[in-house]
């Protein structure tokens, strides 16, 4: 495995090179083949899109005085008009966006993105980018089961809250400090992301990899904009987004280990997780329930369970996991091997197989 974490999502900034040719404000869409779908003469009804999109969005605008430094530090005259881009590099170059470079690695990607644009779009390999208006940086989070990455997503949607209050829910993405100027933190599991239609790569067999890799994995998602941007220190550190979430009251979700191995159901499981949770069992039920669960709960752990002892007795066969904060430091995954073929590298030859020549 690669150990790449954070990686670079989304980015929007301005490239040092001339736009004077570019049309007005652009959206493309480029075919695998390399052919354009579409290109659309409007700007805002995609600005809002979710990262997963592949499509490019581009327009001319004024040189900025950072512009105009950078250029003259180069040995380069300034034009008139530079590209204001906005897009997934990563998904770009890979055709897929579920590991990639690391943030550092930004302008080098720009730099090739645009040696690949069509010539069509008149707009010259850039040679470098200034005044980031946003970035977007990913991580990955392992929590072995898909029924676990859900659960913990139902929990933090309850329980969690940041500085401007309680995370928002969208479908099953939670998302804190939504609509912040600032930042903003999501999570999601990015294995029943690639299931929705649109939000994975167009070739079989790349999907198939993806959803391989990405099974039992809770995605985190970090966006910095400007107002934010002009806070954090560069090059950015890969505990960038450890700093946001550090910022975000999320209740531990605990959670007891081999259930299935006792080949309890029913009411006797629900039994024993309530007495391992230090709940008074005895409320509610009678007694003759309570002793015919005891038995039947005694029987199928040989003995191991009593639910008429305190619950610690019960820890060693239950083991408990804290899905809290430090869990989620030490569980980062690092790119699968079924992906390292597919992550853009500096100077790596872009293929038709994995850029963003993608028809998704």
């Amino acid at each position: 495995m690669l150990d790449i974490a954070p990686s670079l999502d989304w980015i929007s900034a301005k490239l040092l090179t001339d736009a004077s040719q570019l049309d007005t404000d652009q959206i493309w869409k480029i075919a695998k083949g390399g052919d354009i779908i579409y290109k659309i003469n409007t700007w805002q009804p995609v600005e809002l899109q979710g990262s997963y999109s592949s499509t490019i969005q581009l327009r001319p605008c004024v040189p900025s005085p950072a512009c105009r430094e950078r250029f003259t530090a180069l040995g380069l005259a300034c034009p008139h008009l530079v590209p204001y881009i906005s897009c997934n590099p990563t998904k770009a170059a890979q055709g897929h966006n579920c590991w990639g470079p690391p943030p550092e690695q930004a302008e080098k990607l720009l730099i090739d993105l645009t040696k690949h644009f069509p010539s069509e779009i008149n707009v010259q390999p850039a040679h470098g980018l200034v005044d980031i208006s946003r970035l977007d940086l990913a991580t990955m989070i392992d929590f072995q089961t898909n029924a676990n990455a859900n659960q913990w997503l139902e929990t933090i949607a309850r329980q969690s809250r940041s500085y401007s209050g309680r995370a928002i829910t969208a479908g099953k993405t939670v998302y804190w400090q939504k609509g912040s100027r600032r930042w903003q933190l999501k999570a999601y599991n990015k294995f029943e992301e690639l299931l929705v239609k649109g939000h994975g790569p167009a070739d079989p067999a790349l999907m198939k990899k993806c959803r391989e890799a990405t099974e039992g994995l809770i995605r985190l998602e970090l966006q910095l904009r400007t107002l934010e941007l002009e806070r954090v220190s560069q090059p950015f550190s890969h505990d960038l987004i450890w700093t946001y979430m550090e910022r975000i009251n999320v209740n531990t979700m605990k959670r007891f280990d081999n259930w299935e191995a006792t080949g309890l159901k029913g009411r006797a499981l629900d039994k024993v997780k309530l007495w391992l949770a230090g709940e008074d069992i005895r409320e509610g039920t009678t007694k003759t329930t309570y002793y015919r669960l005891r038995r039947e709960i005694k029987k199928a752990t040989n003995d191991r369970v009593d639910i008429s002892l305190p619950p610690e007795t019960g820890k060693d066969i239950f083991p408990l996991t804290d899905f809290d904060l430090t869990y989620l430091k030490a569980h980062v995954v690092p790119c699968r091997m079924s992906l390292a073929h597919t992550l853009w590298q500096p100077g790596k030859p872009w293929t038709y197989d994995n850029t963003y020549r993608s028809n998704n």
